[in-house]
């Protein structure tokens, strides 16, 4: 009973817990669900977070059922970290004309960065990309078969604060464990661009 998620925030500063819904009754063999809502203070907080499960073990006999009577033993169990990224600030949203929206911002807030990621084909590389980033592909440039040696996908994304954010990702195979990849990225505020660009290291 009285099951709840403690989070050491500790870890990823500018976090800050709000509220936990605890789950009253977790009977052996059955799921449960316990809530716990963190509010950002300051900054774009990223990084791992510690979680303990933490509960009262009651011993309850099958033929009567629990009772008030038993007041139990404090317990609790390691669960996997949670991990607060980029993409978890920024907000899927695509544009028509990517061209011109791209156009539009102009490069006085544009970052490049080059990698060289360990992924078997582009399709693999592109899909961590866009899910690193949080952005939504533009013009059905995601759109690829498998076994493409170059690609260039468009993506889009708003940022925390409503700012809007582009990038172009372009990707050439250039081994069969390694994709090289330029990311280019736009926005309006070069802290921006510069974490958006810095999230997929």
């Amino acid at each position: 009973s009285s099951v709840t998620v403690a989070l050491a925030l500790a870890a990823v500063p500018g976090l800050a817990l709000e509220t936990h819904v605890p789950c009253a009754s977790l009977p052996f063999g059955q799921p449960g669900t316990a809530y716990a809502c963190l509010r950002r203070l300051e900054g774009v907080p990223v990084g791992t977070i510690p979680c303990t499960l933490k509960f009262v073990v009651k011993d309850v006999d099958p033929a009567t059922g629990p009772t008030d009577d038993e007041p139990g033993y404090e317990d609790e169990y390691q669960l996997e970290e949670l991990e607060v990224c980029a993409a978890d600030f920024m907000k899927r949203v695509a544009v028509l004309d990517f061209r011109a929206a791209w156009e539009s911002v102009g490069n006085g807030c544009e970052v490049v960065e080059t990698f060289s990621l360990s992924y078997n084909s582009i399709r693999q590389a592109m899909e961590a990309v866009i899910d690193f980033l949080g952005m939504s592909p533009c013009e059905n440039s995601a759109a690829a078969p498998d076994d493409v040696t170059k690609l260039t996908v468009l993506l889009s994304g708003v940022f925390l604060g409503g700012m809007q954010v582009f990038a172009i990702v372009n990707l050439r195979a250039d081994s069969n464990r390694a994709v090289g990849m330029r990311l280019t990225v736009r926005s309006s505020d070069m802290t921006v661009s510069q974490f958006v660009a810095s999230s997929v290291a």
